[in-house]
């Protein structure tokens, strides 16, 4: 497709900052605008088994690149689709990209799907006016114990869109956090009421 899209640029004297870095964020906000919805349509528990519940195997994922492309045929060609699907759309329809820009955005895109299968804590920007994060490894790594929450491949705007994010159990505003000052103040309520209560013992004979 690119070598033969007229709205694909091919020589270098034709860089520039409009063709190349403009173009990132849209091939991503695009790519997962398909993905996201792809994704959570795979955990319907009617294919569920057949396709991506071999991913989902890895509870927590910390190989990498492993863990990332260690997905059924079906969903990796899909995926890669996608790719090809993200960049007609936006060549066609918002700008002319150069061939760099799609060659940065398989790099990039490879770099933060193996983020998401790390250990690493890395997040990148986040949704304006929210606390929700644009990029985020916690994000995915939520999504592989909470698997109906953050389907996102990239990025967490549709799921905010879907209303399917979910923040890390450890991060503030998560169910778990909220969850965690209540059982406290439960508890220290509970050990207030005994200390008010008589103590009722037998008291000791001597003698």
């Amino acid at each position: 497709f690119m070598a033969s899209s007229a709205n694909v640029l091919w020589k270098l004297n034709q860089i520039s900052v409009t063709n190349t870095l403009l173009p990132l964020p849209a091939f991503f906000v695009v790519y997962d605008a398909f993905y996201a919805p792809f994704h959570r349509a795979l955990h319907h528990r009617s294919v569920y088994a057949f396709v991506h519940k071999h991913h989902h195997r890895q509870v927590v994922p910390t190989r990498g690149n492993t863990d990332a492309i260690n997905v059924h045929p079906f969903e990796f060609v899909m995926g890669e689709y996608n790719h090809i699907l993200t960049i007609f759309l936006v060549s066609r329809y918002l700008l002319p990209i150069h061939a760099v820009a799609c060659l940065l955005f398989l790099a990039i895109g490879g770099c933060l799907a193996t983020l998401n299968h790390t250990r690493l804590d890395c997040v990148f920007l986040r949704v304006p006016f929210t606390s929700i994060p644009v990029f985020a490894v916690r994000a995915h790594d939520t999504h592989h114990v909470i698997p109906n929450s953050n389907y996102g491949q990239y990025i967490m705007l549709w799921d905010w869109v879907m209303g399917t994010f979910r923040p890390h159990p450890q991060d503030p505003g998560s169910i778990e956090s909220r969850r965690k000052p209540a059982a406290r103040c439960k508890l220290q309520a509970e050990h207030s009421h005994e200390a008010d209560m008589p103590v009722v013992g037998t008291k000791e004979k001597i003698g």
